[in-house]
């Protein structure tokens, strides 16, 4: 704190300008008191809450957050993800087409996706293939004949893939051929279980 100039006395006869001075000295004192002050407060910054320290030295009590509220968004919506109805899967049968087939069986179904379609397809029953053979599930339009690889079935019979958006709709039934490891990637013409779909996936 800086100290206030000394008091000058005055050899003039005694009257109001000594009170005068006395009163700017007091004034100077007073001046340093609250410079000193505004530098503490300075070099102290805001506290952590954003609001500076009260008289006294103890800091403000901060009013509460937009976000402090233990319910409720921002926009004062219900909080949670909004939840919509979950897509419907559109299923079909697959029935044997050969004799050495007869006892075997599956299913197909496909379900919307971000994007496009998960084909999910499930077989049982079907002969334990022999070596260098295996199964492949098909996409295929019976108009053409045209045909699509999804993939070899799994030891359990089963194979799931996701497809472009549209990509369905441009066949109408799924077939299970059985395929011979001999590096030919088109169909054996040996179709061991097919079957048709329909739904909201189909144009």
């Amino acid at each position: 704190m800086p100290e206030p100039p000394p008091l000058v006395v005055s050899s003039r006869p005694r009257g109001r300008r000594p009170l005068l001075a006395l009163a700017a000295a007091v004034a100077v004192v007073a001046a340093g008191v609250g410079a000193a002050g505004g530098w503490a407060l300075a070099g102290s910054g805001p506290d952590a809450t954003g609001s500076l320290p009260a008289a006294g030295g103890a800091p403000q009590t901060p009013s509460a957050s937009p976000d402090s509220s233990p319910t409720g968004s921002p926009d004062g919506g219900p909080t949670g993800p909004s939840t919509g109805p979950e897509p419907q899967p559109v299923g079909a049968d697959l029935a044997p087409l050969e004799r050495r087939f007869r006892d075997s069986a599956g299913a197909v179904e496909l379900v919307d996706v971000p994007g496009g379609t998960r084909v999910t397809i499930t077989a049982s029953g079907l002969p334990e293939p022999r070596r260098g053979e295996f199964y492949e599930a098909w996409l295929l339009d019976p108009a053409t004949n045209k045909m699509l690889p999804l993939g070899t079935l799994g030891p359990d019979g089963s194979a799931v893939v996701e497809l472009p958006a549209g990509l369905v709709s441009a066949y109408a039934a799924v077939d299970v051929s059985l395929e011979p490891d001999d590096g030919d990637p088109a169909h054996s013409v040996t179709s061991a279980l097919r079957g048709a779909y329909a739904g909201p996936t189909r144009a």
